[in-house]
């Protein structure tokens, strides 16, 4: 009897082990995976314009806390002051006025306000050199209120858009 069990013993694992032979044999002849079919590709997305675009800049100065909110009102009636008739519209994320082109703009940042210029460097006087910026365009960073200088903007304002109507 426990001669037969033996046999018995032997015969299992030899199945055993054939079974395994027969599995790994049978992973080495399977075929090779393909790759995963790829995805067709989408067109690049076409860029649209913000939502805000051309919006009112209240919204935008309704969003600012404190001393950036106060800088941004000041700027605001420094431009249409120094301009009337100056189109004021949220382009880029930020308010920019323009009158027979591109005037300025200001921008609100976590620490200051930028209030720029584009292309106009030739004719905005800057002796304390308070401008930043390399290229054509400039800014200052206001970040008091205080640091608005309501003279010397509307200068600034006024030289741009004199420039802007005689077209250079």
């Amino acid at each position: 009897m426990a001669a037969k069990k033996a046999a018995t013993k032997k015969k299992a694992a030899a199945s055993a082990k054939s079974s395994v032979a027969k599995k790994s044999s049978l992973a080495k002849k399977a075929a090779p995976k393909k790759p995963a079919p790829k995805k067709p590709t989408k067109p690049a997305p076409k860029y649209s314009r913000r939502k805000d675009f051309g919006g009112p800049i209240e919204s935008y100065i309704s969003m600012l806390d404190g001393e950036r909110r106060a800088i941004a009102e000041q700027l605001r009636t420094i431009v249409r002051k120094a301009v009337p008739g100056a189109e004021e519209q949220l382009k880029w994320g930020m308010p920019v006025y323009s009158k027979d082109g591109l005037l300025c703009y200001f921008r609100a940042f976590g620490g200051h306000v930028s209030f720029g210029f584009y292309d106009h460097m030739d004719v905005l006087e800057d002796p304390e050199r308070v401008l930043e910026g390399t290229g054509k365009g400039a800014h200052v960073k206001l970040r008091y209120p205080d640091d608005v200088n309501p003279q010397r903007f509307e200068k600034w304002v006024r030289a741009v858009a004199e420039k802007n109507a005689r077209g250079s």
